[in-house]
């Protein structure tokens, strides 16, 4: 009996089932969200379809349009090839005709192939001798592509139209707006300073042309163009005409290369020193050993 008494239960207690005192129910905010939220759907239904519709409509025309577009360039960029002077034959490296390059600038504007069809028309009236006709051109590329990489060519190619044309005053002032404006062009830069120094050297502005031949030549030292090797040539024969513009030149190269050296450090100078000062007296021979 007693035995029996000390027997430990190990059983774990019994929850008591809850009544129905225990049971609490959540009300609030909370539980009349979802009904809230189904309730603004079902009045803006819709309100809600009809920007469904228009949501939907905007990316199926971006889609046909995004393929339009491409579709367009792909036509035009052909175009232009098809217009591409041959490599062999009678007339290879033969530019097309500009009246074909402004119709497929015309049918395909806003096009890359487009744009480059332009100024190649430009280019192209420039070599049939119709230079107010490709200045025009070129301003309008200027005019219709504003920030666009090819601007400065376009500028230079004005310029060009003016020098071609004999109205040598303006055709100075056009290079040199190209040299100030596009100063990070290099190959642009080039052809405009020596444009300009041959114009130049036809107004008797001899230092002003031997200045723009001497910066080409400066130009090298950050990267060589093909334009360097006629500024040479006329920086040569311009000097060997008029030595005075060399023994100039040279005169600067050698103050720069003195200006550059270091100055000698610990010199002693001599400016406060008396050279007629007597010299001081010899110092006495010893006396000899007595013996």
């Amino acid at each position: 009996m007693d035995a029996g008494k000390n027997i430990v239960n190990t059983e774990p207690p019994r929850r008591k089932p809850a009544s129905a005192q225990d049971i609490k129910v959540t009300t609030g905010s909370e539980s009349t969200l979802g009904l809230e939220m189904m309730a603004w759907v079902e009045v803006h239904k819709q309100k809600l379809m009809v920007a469904g519709a228009v949501a939907l409509a905007v990316i199926i025309a971006a889609v046909i349009y995004n393929h339009y577009t491409a579709q367009r360039e792909m036509q035009a960029s052909e175009a232009l090839l098809a217009l591409r002077a041959p490599i062999i034959g009678e007339n290879r490296g033969k530019t097309a005709p500009s009246d074909k390059l402004l119709a497929l600038a015309e049918g395909f504007a806003g096009t890359t192939a487009g744009r480059h069809a332009l100024l190649q028309a430009g280019e192209a009236l420039y070599l049939e001798g119709k230079y107010d006709q490709a200045r025009s051109v070129f301003q309008r590329f200027v005019t219709e592509n504003v920030g666009h990489p090819l601007v400065p060519q376009a500028e230079l190619g004005m310029a060009a139209c003016l020098d071609a044309a004999g109205k040598r005053k303006e055709a100075i002032e056009a290079y040199d707006l190209v040299r100030k404006r596009w100063a990070m062009e290099g190959a642009v830069v080039s052809q405009a300073k020596l444009a300009l120094g041959r114009l130049y050297e036809a107004e008797g502005k001899l230092e002003q042309a031997h200045g723009m031949y001497l910066e080409i030549l400066e130009s090298m030292k950050t990267g060589f163009n093909t334009w360097a090797m006629e500024a040479q040539m006329r920086l040569a024969a311009l000097e060997k005409a008029h030595p005075a513009l060399k023994d100039a030149r040279l005169q600067k190269m050698a103050a720069a290369a003195a200006a550059q050296q270091p100055r000698p450090q610990n010199v002693i100078t001599l400016t406060n020193v008396n050279v007629n000062a007597p010299k001081p007296a010899p110092a006495p021979a010893p006396a000899p050993a007595k013996k």
